[in-house]
C-alpha cells in the first residue's frame, strides 16, 4: 500500500501497525503470507513488525482525538480521514481494502474506498494523484532495490517519489559490494530506514 498526500502526525506509525494487522487478518483465513519487500525465503529481509495494539496509544499522543463523539479522530479542526484508491478489476485487492478500512476505523481513522478503471487507477499512480494506493509488485530473486526506492526522475516505478540520501547510498554500495552477507545486511538497512519512513505498507505476498 502506497501512502501519498495522506500523511500527517500518528500516520506512519498507524500505517504501520495496519498494515501488519491487514495482512495477518488474511493470513489467519490461510489468503496470504505476512510479508517486508522481497520475496519470502532471501537473505535480505528485514522483518521488523509493529505492534497494532499500541496505534490509539500513538495517535493520542500525537495529539489526535474524538472530540466530536462521533467516532472518527480530529486534531485542530481536521478529521483524520483520507481516500484509498485502488484498480477495480483486482478481487483481492478490494477485499484487502476494506479490511484495512474496518481496521482503521476501530480507532477512528476514516478511509474511503475509491475503485478505478485500471488504465485510469496506474494513470494516477504515475501523476503521483492520490492520498493512498493499494497496489502490488512482482518480486525476483535478483535484489535490487534502485528502481523502486533510489531517488531521482529518472526511476520512473518510484510513485511515492520516495527520497532518502541514506537508502540510495546503501543501496549503491550494496548492489557493489562482493560479499553477499555484508550486502544483505546494507539492503536490510535500507529497508529498516524505509520502513521507518512509511512510504508504503507492505501487507502480504
Amino acid at each position: 500500500m502506497q501512502n501519498g498526500r495522506a500523511q500527517g502526525a500518528g500516520f506512519k506509525r498507524v500505517m504501520a501497525a495496519d498494515g501488519h494487522k491487514a495482512a495477518t487478518d488474511e493470513a489467519d483465513r490461510g489468503q496470504a503470507i505476512p510479508q517486508a519487500q522481497f520475496t519470502d525465503g532471501v537473505r535480505h529481509i528485514d522483518r521488523r513488525r509493529p505492534i497494532w495494539q499500541g496505534a490509539r496509544a500513538a495517535l493520542a499522543e500525537a495529539g489526535w482525538a474524538d472530540t466530536g463523539g462521533a467516532g472518527i479522530l480530529d486534531k485542530a479542526g481536521q478529521r483524520f480521514s483520507f481516500t484509498l484508491m485502488t484498480n477495480s478489476s483486482n478481487p483481492r485487492r478490494a477485499k484487502a481494502a476494506i479490511i484495512v478500512q474496518a481496521n482503521l476505523k476501530s480507532i477512528g481513522v476514516d478511509v474511503q474506498i475509491e475503485k478505478l478503471e485500471t488504465n485510469t487507477f496506474y494513470e494516477r499512480v504515475r501523476k503521483k494523484d492520490y492520498e493512498a494506493v493499494l497496489a502490488g509488485w512482482s518480486a525476483g530473486l535478483f535484489i535490487d532495490m534502485t528502481p523502486i526506492w533510489h531517488s531521482g526522475e529518472q526511476y520512473e516505478f518510484n510513485f511515492t517519489g520516495f527520497n532518502n540520501p541514506d537508502v540510495d547510498r546503501l543501496i549503491s554500495e550494496a548492489l557493489l559490494e562482493t560479499d553477499a552477507d555484508k550486502s544483505a545486511e546494507m539492503f536490510k538497512e535500507a529497508q529498516a530506514l524505509i520502513y521507518e519512513d512509511q512510504p508504503y505498507t507492505f501487507l502480504y505476498w
